[in-house]
């Protein structure tokens, strides 16, 4: 599992380097830029396409981890595996909102609870199964600001960096403040465009104009008032 990881980060690694020497460097960075805005400001409402994504890149980690578990050693087969369980999981995320709202965070933070974990025994396996069952009941508990937040951090950092690069300047300093001013401006943002919607609607108090049967008087049914 290690070793497979370390192989995806490697191909990426190299394949940034060979696109930061390329012509095509700027029009590459201004395009994670767009794509970061449009996270930071549309992030909550598109969470069913993240929604999808992280449970298709978390089933595909967990696939993997369990063909391996299972004694799965080819390696094609094994990649099969992880594809088709992200898949499945994408697609319940997908179509089942509350319920793919927990399997995706509790998939994608197991899976990265493994890679930085890397349990060796079925007790660390459990607990990183556990810390992922813990954060998707956060996300149903507090579904509007976990989701906020988690986009508007993931827009932010993608902003920062970016910016950072086109303006060739340091990452560590200047792209990590960017980042944290476009997170906060993110979650402001999202707050004030997406209000929480309140199931209970509180009825007005009538006034004299519009009676009530809550405040209705039987002496008016009196005959002998009139």
């Amino acid at each position: 599992m290690k070793e497979f990881l370390l192989r995806i980060l490697t191909v990426i690694d190299e394949y940034r380097i060979h696109l930061e020497r390329s012509e095509y460097a700027l029009f590459f960075y201004a395009a994670i830029l767009i794509f970061g805005l449009l996270n930071c400001i549309l992030g909550y409402r598109l969470i069913r396409f993240w929604m999808m994504l992280a449970g298709f890149a978390g089933g595909a980690v967990v696939g993997y981890l369990f063909a391996g578990q299972f004694g799965i050693t080819a390696e094609k087969t094994a990649l099969i595996a992880a594809v088709l369980t992200g898949v499945v999981i994408a697609v319940i995320t997908f179509f089942a909102f509350r319920a793919g709202l927990f399997l995706a965070g509790s998939v994608f933070v197991a899976s990265i609870a493994v890679i930085l974990i890397h349990p060796t025994t079925s007790a660390m396996f459990f607990l990183c199964l556990l810390l992922g069952a813990i954060f998707g009941f956060l996300i149903l508990k507090f579904t509007r600001e976990m989701l906020i937040v988690v986009t508007a951090l993931f827009g932010g950092v993608l902003c920062g960096l970016s910016l950072a690069r086109i303006l060739d300047v340091s990452e560590t300093t200047y792209g990590l403040l960017l980042a944290a001013l476009f997170t906060m401006l993110s979650i402001v943002i999202q707050l004030l465009i997406n209000k929480p919607e309140y199931e209970e609607e509180y009825p007005e108090e009538p006034t004299e104009d519009t009676p009530s049967d809550e405040y209705y008087d039987d002496r008016y049914d009196d005959p002998r008032r009139y």
